[in-house]
C-alpha cells in the first residue's frame, strides 16, 4: 500500500536539527587517487558519496556513485572490457 505524507508533516520534520538526519560514515580522498581505487574504496565502506579534498583538507568537490556511469556512457566497450 502507497502511504501519502501531508506536506504538514514534511514542514513539522524540518523542526529538527541537520545533526539527526546528517552521516557520519563518509568516505574522503585526494586529487591524486584513481577512479578505480576510489570506486573499490566507494563499495567497500558502503558510503554513498566521496568528498574529494586536497592536502589542507579543503574541499575540491565531491563524486556519487552515478558519477561513475558517465564513465560508461562515454565509451561503454572499453569500461566493459577492463571490468572483466
Amino acid at each position: 500500500p502507497l502511504t501519502l505524507i501531508s506536506p504538514r508533516a514534511i514542514i513539522d520534520g524540518l523542526d529538527k536539527s541537520v545533526s539527526e538526519i546528517m552521516r557520519t560514515s563518509i568516505l574522503t580522498l585526494g586529487p591524486q587517487v584513481s577512479l578505480k581505487e576510489a570506486l573499490t574504496k566507494l563499495h567497500k565502506t558502503g558510503s554513498d558519496i566521496i568528498i574529494v579534498q586536497d592536502e589542507k583538507k579543503q574541499v575540491l568537490g565531491i563524486i556519487r556513485p552515478s558519477d561513475f556511469l558517465y564513465l560508461l556512457k562515454a565509451n561503454p566497450k572499453k569500461v566493459a572490457t577492463k571490468a572483466f
